[in-house]
């Protein structure tokens, strides 16, 4: 696994939820000292610990570990689903019914 890329994407999704290291650090219940070592590579952390900052920073577990994973289709709608994160509800509504449009049976003539 890179523990940098797993780092830089923990210090991302901390900050665009923001959370300081010592407020997810309680929330997770580690110490502060150890999210900054995990964030600049120095060590990385266990399954459960991703699990925990998942649940707190509505990340999936595959979010940190992608450079760890080969492609598939999971990861596919994982990326969908985290840029739909930033849509409007409107948004929303109009991929869905993209998709919905794209698995309609086709009509016979």
């Amino acid at each position: 696994m890179d523990r940098k890329a797993l780092g830089m994407r923990l210090a991302t999704a901390r900050k665009e939820s923001d959370y300081t290291s010592e407020r997810l650090a309680q929330e997770c219940d580690i110490s502060a000292v150890y999210i900054r070592q995990i964030e600049t590579g120095k060590y990385q952390p266990s399954i459960s610990t991703l699990i925990k900052f998942g649940n707190v920073l509505h990340r999936s577990l595959d979010y940190f570990v992608q450079d760890s994973i080969e492609w598939n289709e999971l990861n596919t709608l994982t990326g969908i689903a985290e840029k739909c994160k930033h849509l409007n509800p409107e948004q929303i509504k109009m991929v869905e019914r993209m998709i919905d449009a794209m698995y309609e049976p086709e009509k016979k003539s």
